[in-house]
């Protein structure tokens, strides 16, 4: 087989995954020559040759956990999100002696009447998300610890 079918036989990704190692190389030889010559020239290296990945700036500069944030889209209101925003108003309009504390503990009441009213609405009178805790969950904190015993009595 001639290399001329061989290319032919070759496609576009058996290309990219041979050439990418050279092109690694070309680009960090470039970077190099790049700080050298700016040492050579006795001028700042201010080369467009950075190195970026993700969390790095334009500069090739980490970014601290504030920036990241920033760049981040906000995420979307929750249903429990919009209901409260809309209910402490409410409540502080129907009863403004209350204090902020006991304003959201009524709203975080009413929210959970309005839970357990729509999921008592469908079908068959279950739900999706239960409010409860379910059984198997309710004792997985209280792990059987007498393994720790088993330990201690082994190192006497």
């Amino acid at each position: 087989m001639s290399d001329d079918e061989r290319d032919e036989e070759m496609t576009a990704m058996e290309l990219a995954k041979r050439l990418a190692p050279a092109f690694a190389k070309m680009a960090e030889a470039a970077h190099e020559a790049s700080g050298m010559l700016s040492k050579f020239a006795k001028i700042p290296n201010e080369s467009t040759l950075v190195k970026r990945g993700r969390g790095m700036d334009s500069e090739g500069k980490r970014l601290t956990k504030a920036q990241k944030r920033e760049l981040k889209p906000p995420r979307a209101p929750t249903a429990f999100n919009m209901f409260m925003k809309d209910e402490v108003q409410r409540v502080r309009v129907e009863r403004g002696d209350l204090s902020p504390k006991e304003v959201f503990t009524e709203c975080a009441r009413r929210w959970r009447e309005k839970k357990s009213r729509t999921q008592g609405s469908l079908q068959g009178g279950g739900s999706l998300n239960p409010v409860s805790t379910p059984p198997a969950m309710k004792d997985k904190h209280k792990k059987d610890k007498s393994h720790k015993k088993d330990k201690k009595n082994k190192d006497k």
